[in-house]
């Protein structure tokens, strides 16, 4: 949850209503909408590791 919460943001007007939220750290990328100043929506997943890059991890790199 720490990488989420470090990760920069962008944020720009959704094809419906509210904001589309990016966000890209280290070892995390995700997307989400926003209404208004509440976060409706939030998907995050780790990246390759130590990546800042888009891409999701395959499958068997996120397990544990």
């Amino acid at each position: 949850m720490t990488a989420v919460g470090a990760a920069v943001t962008l944020r720009q007007p959704s094809a419906g209503r509210g904001e589309d939220v990016r966000l890209r750290g280290v070892g995390v990328v995700g997307s989400g909408l926003a209404l208004g100043q509440e976060l409706v929506q939030l998907s995050a997943f780790t990246s390759e590791q130590g990546s800042t890059d888009r891409r999701v991890a395959r499958p068997s790199r996120r397990r544990s």
